[in-house]
């Protein structure tokens, strides 16, 4: 792995020399001290981007070594973050570049205050966990973006049709309407993945409120006889006649099977 990362260490470096080398050749006239500071800004993304790339070569290695990915695979990977790597530095140090153009075309140059530039940073935790932080250098608090989480969470929604066969009889014979016997579902589930390296095993668990209702027809309602509830032909036209049961609900169940971390 230590010679692959060096091969694309070089592979950025040579792709972008003629940048860093371009500014060594300015003269200290006027704004000389925003000039060194951005000549500095130029040497410290050179050195963030290679830390970036090491991050991400020693990633896809891990991969690899969890047989997530094939040797093939993760060879194209690390050409791939080499590539983005070297991109970076080329737009990164062109920004940096047309600053220190600008200082030396005009006299008195444009001061600015870096105080709320933007960074972003790649590395892991103490779980070993990718992350990637996204603020600004004083004024604003950090932000991680947490990929391979072990927990996930959903919002859970579900609503359809409810209806019972009697013993002996078909769909047809139903004495409940189709379109008004209904159910809905509304709730929130958490999934966990059980194994650290391995999404196998996955425990999911939750809560809902659960709404089903049973609309007779032909002028039915329902009757209460001793310990049974069952259907009688009211007198008159009802308007209503539904049957509504609600629950709260908490599921707990294993989930078998691949799926992607």
């Amino acid at each position: 792995m230590q010679t692959i990362t060096k091969y694309l260490v070089l592979l950025i470096l040579s792709l972008n020399a003629h940048l860093i080398n371009a500014q060594d050749s300015i003269p200290k006239t006027v704004n000389s001290t925003e000039i060194n500071k951005l000549k500095q800004a130029i040497a410290k993304v050179e050195a963030e981007e290679k830390a970036y790339l090491k991050a991400e070569v020693e990633a896809i290695d891990l991969r690899l070594k969890n047989g997530e990915i094939t040797q093939e695979e993760a060879q194209d990977l690390k050409m791939e973050m080499a590539k983005k790597r070297a991109l970076n530095i080329e737009n990164r140090t062109a920004i940096l570049t047309n600053k220190i153009a600008l200082l030396e075309r005009n006299e008195k140059g444009y001061a600015e205050d870096n105080d709320n530039e933007s960074i972003i940073r790649i590395g892991g935790d103490d779980d070993d966990d990718s992350f990637i932080f996204i603020g600004k250098k004083k004024d604003d608090k950090p932000k991680y973006r947490k990929f391979d989480r072990r927990t996930k969470s959903d919002f859970v929604l579900a609503f359809g049709l409810n209806n019972a066969i009697i013993e002996g009889e078909s769909l047809d014979d139903s004495p409940y309407k189709i379109g008004g016997s209904r159910f809905f579902e509304m709730g929130w589930a958490w999934k966990y993945r059980v194994f650290k390296n391995s999404n196998f095993m996955r425990l999911k668990y939750g809560v809902s409120l659960h709404i089903n209702g049973l609309k007779p027809d032909d002028n039915q309602y329902f009757v209460r006889n001793g310990d049974q509830t069952v259907l009688e032909t009211f007198p008159e036209n009802l308007r209503k006649s539904k049957l509504s049961v609600s629950n709260l609900v908490f599921p707990v169940h294993f989930e078998f099977g691949p799926s992607k971390k």
